[in-house]
């Protein structure tokens, strides 16, 4: 029990939702945040170290949608994991060609993309899924 009465998985927000107000995302909110957080702020430090400010803040900045409940932000965000997804993929190609003609180990490099390409899908994925979980509740 959290101080002052608010028991639910959005005491961080400072209220307890109720009925159609308990958020976009159920029960499942704390680990779809977490996955789709960890997925933007990777492939914010992707830009970040490349070098391209606005979309270094744009892909970390897309988690404050989750305080959004229309439909589009959902979207929004679900786009922008796989556009992220589709960024470390063709990374993982362009720096796996470059090692292996220059000689260099590229398994574990290869190994690391595609499991942070994957988390990205992965968020996608639970985004939408959640989003649509929600949306057939709302039309019962």
């Amino acid at each position: 029990m959290i101080p002052g009465g608010l028991n639910s998985t959005f005491a961080f927000l400072g209220r307890e939702p109720r009925g159609r107000d308990a958020g976009r995302f159920g029960m499942k909110a704390p680990f779809v945040i977490v996955v789709s957080v960890a997925s933007s702020l990777l492939i914010g430090a992707h830009f970040l170290r490349a070098g391209n400010i606005v979309l270094a803040v744009l892909f970390p900045g897309s988690a404050a949608l989750f305080f959004v409940k229309a439909p589009w932000a959902a979207l929004i965000q679900q786009i922008l994991h796989y556009i992220a997804a589709a960024i470390w993929i063709e990374t993982l190609v362009r720096l796996t060609r470059y090692r292996i003609l220059a000689g260099r180990a590229w398994g574990r490099m290869a190994i690391i993309l595609g499991t942070v390409a994957a988390v990205s899908v992965f968020a996608g994925m639970l985004v939408n899924s959640c989003a649509a979980k929600k949306r057939n509740e709302l039309s019962e």
